[in-house]
């Protein structure tokens, strides 16, 4: 009996032995699955820092206008996206009506990188009803928000809305509206659809286009009048085929049209082309949001 007991004895000790060497190594595991989840975490917080450090923290709004004729809310895609990318905040859109009244869904808030909507409920109107509507929405940040400064996005008729804004509008009402800082075009018709189809966008940059418009003759000589108050400006076309001709919409020599007119101006201008995206494209193309964003907020 006392040699049983002895052996059941050493084999509860064995037992209490293994136990205590598992609770060791146990806890030994933690600590190792603690140090890596603790290292996992600061490489995200780096990378986190490292991607918004590429971006300026900016409390300036930036103002998106779509073109004509279009869908409702056929940027908010673009909208989003930039939103993830540049952490930044979209909390209000103007929507105007018919009769030019502006209504405000959402609220406007001073945060990070504020990103504002513009809409018009007839998106098919002229563009002298856009610019009007347009100046109405600007009137409203300045007068609603105290808003001092923007700046803008414009796709297709949206983008030659903002020039013609700009130089016939604003001159005469600068008190009642913000500055505008940067502005985005992109796909812009500035000398009409159905210009410049078989000419060299490389001789229209340089000497400008042969033929023009109505609406790129008013851009010109209310250019030669007033200046643009404005910062910077990045022209964006689209190439559908690589070939320098068209984005199936708007021809690449249209959107360079502005060009020449901007080299007269004390602006930082900058024109590019974007192969193999057509029109609608240019809102739905990373290519063109990588573009926008590092001219807006690049450091």
């Amino acid at each position: 009996m006392i040699i049983y007991h002895k052996r059941k004895g050493a084999r509860y000790f064995y037992r209490a032995f293994w136990f205590v060497g598992m609770k060791k190594r146990i806890s030994g595991l933690g600590v190792i699955l603690f140090v890596v989840i603790l290292i996992g975490s600061c490489f995200t917080v780096a990378k986190f820092t490292k991607i918004s450090s590429k971006y300026i923290d900016s409390y300036v709004p930036t103002v998106v206008l779509h073109g004509s004729p279009t869908v409702k809310n056929s940027l908010l895609p673009i909208i989003k996206r930039i939103q993830s990318d540049i952490h930044g905040n979209h909390n209000l859109t103007l929507i105007v009506d018919e009769n030019g009244k502006v209504h405000a869904e959402g609220k406007y808030q001073k945060v990070r990188d504020p990103l504002i909507q513009i809409m018009f409920e007839n998106n098919d109107s002229t563009e002298y009803n856009q610019v009007k509507w347009l100046a109405s929405c600007l009137t409203f940040l300045k007068k609603k928000y105290d808003v001092n400064e923007i700046n803008f996005i414009g796709h297709s008729i949206g983008g030659v809305d903002i020039i013609l804004y700009l130089a016939r509008y604003e001159p005469e009402n600068r008190r009642k509206v913000p500055k505008i800082n940067k502005v985005v075009t992109l796909g812009a018709p500035y000398n009409g659809e159905n210009m410049n189809w078989n000419s060299d966008y490389k001789k229209i940059l340089k000497f400008g286009p042969k033929k023009t418009n109505e609406t790129y003759q008013i851009i010109e000589e209310s250019m030669k009048k007033h200046p643009l108050n404005v910062k910077s400006w990045l022209n964006i076309a689209g190439d559908i085929r690589g070939d320098g001709v068209w984005d199936n919409t708007v021809p690449v020599g249209s959107v360079a049209s502005i060009t020449p007119l901007m080299d007269k101006e004390h602006i930082n201008y900058k024109f590019e082309i974007v192969k193999y995206v057509g029109h609608s494209g240019l809102h739905d193309s990373r290519k063109v949001d990588k573009l926008v964003e590092q001219f807006i907020w690049r450091k």
